[in-house]
């Protein structure tokens, strides 16, 4: 039986990384693309972009044809060592009329997945304000940060921090390295309280950095002491003290505390707000 598109993807990234020991992440380097993307085409979890066909044939001398249609063999020699993965020759197509068989059927595949959205829009009434339709969702695009659960304890402006997670959230991986450490240091909380007004108020969320640890003046942590958790502004002092501060000082003046007593959980990089009352 003939190898699918996906099927002729899997084996050829197989073959590439056996033959010369090379990881996903090595092979992306290679043609330009991330190590998650080859994951996901080595899975069969999403189709090969043309780009990505052409990129692999050119570096790793694979015949075109036969990737993009089955017909033929992988590269010279491979039907008498892998005779199950080629395919009649038969009457070829030309490598332009190959590529735009399979661009018309990337195309088709996208136009499928935005027929709905399309078709919702459509629907909207006279004078509306139409957003274009987003294109396919790509998971190896994204990473998720976890939303803690947390609750108001004693205490201006803290809560305790729960190992149980309500929600995931997505987020661009290049977005996320550029503000974060790596991504699986990063948590979501929400904030209760009004210590931190007006930068940040209650009911909004914060995403903090736990692999970012070192006290830098001025810059807001959660940090805890005792079983609590607070977000604070801190600044170093001398003898080992640090100073906690509180953006709304009328209500929380700043105090000092033994740098040995505060744990900093990690820095807030981000927060959101949601600007619409709820109901």
């Amino acid at each position: 039986m003939a190898l699918s598109l996906k099927e002729r993807t899997r084996w050829a990234i197989n073959y590439v990384a056996e033959k010369d020991g090379l990881s996903n992440t090595k092979i992306g380097a290679q043609l330009g693309i991330k190590g998650d993307t080859v994951s996901s085409y080595r899975s069969m979890a999403t189709d090969p972009k043309v780009e990505f066909i052409a990129k692999f044939c050119e570096t790793y001398n694979f015949d075109l044809t036969w990737f993009v249609s089955g017909a033929g063999a992988p590269f010279s020699g491979a039907r008498d060592k892998y005779p199950e993965v080629c395919g009649e020759t038969g009457d070829l197509m030309s490598t332009q009329e190959l590529m735009r068989a399979l661009e018309e059927e990337e195309h088709a595949a996208i136009a499928a997945q935005r027929e709905p959205l399309d078709r919702e829009s459509a629907e909207e009434e006279p004078g509306d304000i139409l957003i274009p339709a987003p294109m396919p969702f790509d998971p190896t695009y994204f990473d998720f940060v976890p939303m803690a659960e947390a609750h108001l304890a004693a205490g201006g402006g803290a809560f305790v921090l729960s190992e149980k997670f309500k929600e995931y959230y997505a987020f661009r991986k290049d977005w996320l390295r550029r503000i974060g450490t790596r991504p699986k240091r990063l948590v979501m909380m929400p904030i209760k309280g009004t210590s931190m007004q007006p930068t940040i108020m209650d009911g909004d969320v914060v995403m903090l950095d736990t692999g970012r640890r070192r006290i830098f003046d001025g810059q807001i942590y959660a940090l805890g002491m005792g079983e609590t958790i607070m977000v604070k502004r801190l600044e170093n002092l001398v003898g080992g003290r640090v100073r906690i501060i509180a953006d709304n000082r009328t209500e929380f003046p700043p105090y000092e505390a033994e740098a040995r007593d505060i744990r900093i959980i990690g820095q807030v990089i981000w927060f959101a707000r949601e600007l619409v009352p709820r109901e």
